[in-house]
Protein backbone atom coordinates (compact mmCIF):
# COMPACT_ATOMS: atom_id res chain seq x y z
CA UNK A 1 0.00 0.00 0.00
CA UNK A 2 1.36 3.66 -0.76
CA UNK A 3 -0.50 6.50 0.83
CA UNK A 4 0.16 9.66 0.77
CA UNK A 5 0.36 11.44 4.85
CA UNK A 6 1.45 15.07 3.77
CA UNK A 7 1.97 17.25 1.42
CA UNK A 8 3.92 20.83 1.71
CA UNK A 9 3.99 23.27 -0.85
CA UNK A 10 7.37 25.60 -1.32
CA UNK A 11 6.94 29.00 -3.06
CA UNK A 12 10.04 27.87 -5.38
CA UNK A 13 7.95 25.85 -6.95
CA UNK A 14 7.74 22.62 -5.57
CA UNK A 15 6.06 20.52 -3.03
CA UNK A 16 7.24 17.69 -0.78
CA UNK A 17 4.99 14.68 -0.51
CA UNK A 18 5.27 12.34 2.85
CA UNK A 19 4.54 8.62 1.41
CA UNK A 20 4.30 5.96 3.71
CA UNK A 21 5.02 2.28 1.70
CA UNK A 22 3.36 -1.08 3.33
CA UNK A 23 2.27 -4.03 1.88
CA UNK A 24 3.34 -5.20 -1.29
CA UNK A 25 5.47 -1.59 -1.92
CA UNK A 26 7.49 -2.07 1.14
CA UNK A 27 10.84 -4.02 2.29
CA UNK A 28 9.85 -7.29 3.33
CA UNK A 29 7.01 -6.82 6.01
CA UNK A 30 8.56 -3.51 7.31
CA UNK A 31 6.66 -0.02 6.50
CA UNK A 32 8.46 2.95 5.84
CA UNK A 33 8.01 6.74 5.03
CA UNK A 34 9.58 8.32 2.18
CA UNK A 35 9.62 12.06 1.55
CA UNK A 36 10.23 12.98 -2.43
CA UNK A 37 10.16 16.12 -4.23
CA UNK A 38 7.24 16.66 -6.96
CA UNK A 39 6.56 19.69 -9.44
CA UNK A 40 3.37 21.38 -8.72
CA UNK A 41 1.70 19.11 -11.88
CA UNK A 42 2.75 15.96 -9.92
CA UNK A 43 6.11 15.24 -12.04
CA UNK A 44 8.90 13.39 -9.93
CA UNK A 45 11.60 15.67 -9.11
CA UNK A 46 14.07 13.56 -6.57
CA UNK A 47 14.70 14.17 -3.31
CA UNK A 48 13.58 17.39 -1.34
CA UNK A 49 17.35 18.69 -1.11
CA UNK A 50 17.63 17.75 -4.52
CA UNK A 51 14.61 20.12 -5.65
CA UNK A 52 16.07 23.04 -3.40
CA UNK A 53 19.36 22.94 -5.15
CA UNK A 54 17.28 23.23 -8.49
CA UNK A 55 15.33 25.83 -7.43
CA UNK A 56 16.82 28.13 -4.95
CA UNK A 57 20.29 27.87 -5.94
CA UNK A 58 20.09 27.06 -9.76
CA UNK A 59 16.96 29.43 -9.77
CA UNK A 60 14.97 27.05 -11.56
CA UNK A 61 11.61 27.07 -12.83
CA UNK A 62 9.55 25.55 -15.17
CA UNK A 63 11.17 21.86 -14.00
CA UNK A 64 9.86 19.27 -16.34
CA UNK A 65 10.47 16.18 -18.15
CA UNK A 66 13.00 16.12 -21.42
CA UNK A 67 10.27 13.32 -23.17
CA UNK A 68 6.65 12.28 -22.24
CA UNK A 69 7.88 9.10 -21.60
CA UNK A 70 10.47 10.09 -18.56
CA UNK A 71 9.39 9.59 -15.33
CA UNK A 72 12.07 11.91 -13.79
CA UNK A 73 12.20 15.22 -14.39
CA UNK A 74 15.54 16.66 -16.12
CA UNK A 75 15.50 19.96 -17.72
CA UNK A 76 14.20 23.11 -15.75
CA UNK A 77 14.43 27.05 -17.07
CA UNK A 78 16.28 29.71 -15.55
CA UNK A 79 14.39 32.83 -16.71
CA UNK A 80 17.18 35.39 -15.16
CA UNK A 81 20.07 34.17 -17.13
CA UNK A 82 17.66 33.01 -19.76
CA UNK A 83 19.06 29.29 -20.35
CA UNK A 84 17.83 25.78 -20.26
CA UNK A 85 19.04 23.83 -18.00
CA UNK A 86 19.66 19.67 -18.42
CA UNK A 87 20.86 17.52 -15.94
CA UNK A 88 21.18 13.75 -14.33
CA UNK A 89 22.54 12.69 -10.88
CA UNK A 90 26.45 13.11 -12.80
CA UNK A 91 26.15 16.47 -13.94
CA UNK A 92 23.87 19.62 -15.01
CA UNK A 93 24.46 22.55 -17.34
CA UNK A 94 22.86 25.17 -19.08
CA UNK A 95 22.33 26.27 -22.73
CA UNK A 96 21.47 30.16 -23.95
CA UNK A 97 21.73 31.75 -27.43
CA UNK A 98 24.74 31.63 -28.58
CA UNK A 99 26.32 28.35 -27.02
CA UNK A 100 25.93 25.45 -29.28
CA UNK A 101 23.30 23.08 -29.45
CA UNK A 102 25.19 19.77 -27.51
CA UNK A 103 26.34 17.15 -29.04
CA UNK A 104 27.76 14.26 -27.22
CA UNK A 105 30.30 12.95 -30.11
CA UNK A 106 31.52 16.68 -30.61
CA UNK A 107 34.43 18.11 -29.77
CA UNK A 108 37.45 16.87 -27.23
CA UNK A 109 37.45 16.01 -23.44
CA UNK A 110 38.60 19.44 -22.85
CA UNK A 111 35.83 20.64 -24.82
CA UNK A 112 33.39 22.65 -22.43
CA UNK A 113 29.73 21.23 -23.23
CA UNK A 114 27.81 24.32 -23.93
CA UNK A 115 30.48 24.20 -27.38
CA UNK A 116 30.05 20.70 -28.00
CA UNK A 117 28.32 20.78 -31.21
CA UNK A 118 27.81 22.13 -34.87
CA UNK A 119 25.12 24.25 -34.67
CA UNK A 120 25.16 27.83 -32.69
CA UNK A 121 21.82 28.24 -30.16
CA UNK A 122 19.66 31.01 -31.73
CA UNK A 123 16.11 30.61 -29.90
CA UNK A 124 15.17 29.21 -26.79
CA UNK A 125 13.45 26.22 -27.95
CA UNK A 126 17.50 25.65 -29.58
CA UNK A 127 18.43 25.71 -25.87
CA UNK A 128 15.59 23.22 -24.64
CA UNK A 129 17.28 21.02 -27.29
CA UNK A 130 20.63 21.48 -25.81
CA UNK A 131 19.44 21.01 -22.04
CA UNK A 132 17.65 17.46 -23.49
CA UNK A 133 20.43 16.47 -25.43
CA UNK A 134 22.75 16.98 -22.17
CA UNK A 135 20.70 15.40 -19.88
CA UNK A 136 20.31 12.51 -22.14
CA UNK A 137 24.10 12.22 -22.48
CA UNK A 138 25.24 12.44 -18.33
CA UNK A 139 22.07 10.13 -17.46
Amino acid sequence: MKKILKVLNYKLGYKVKTILYSGEHALGDDSFEMRTAYTPDDRYIGDPKFARFLTKKMGLSQIQYAQADHTVCSIGFNEEEQKWYGWSHRAICGFGIGNRIFEAHYGKDDTPFIEHGHETIETMQHAKTAAINFGRYVS
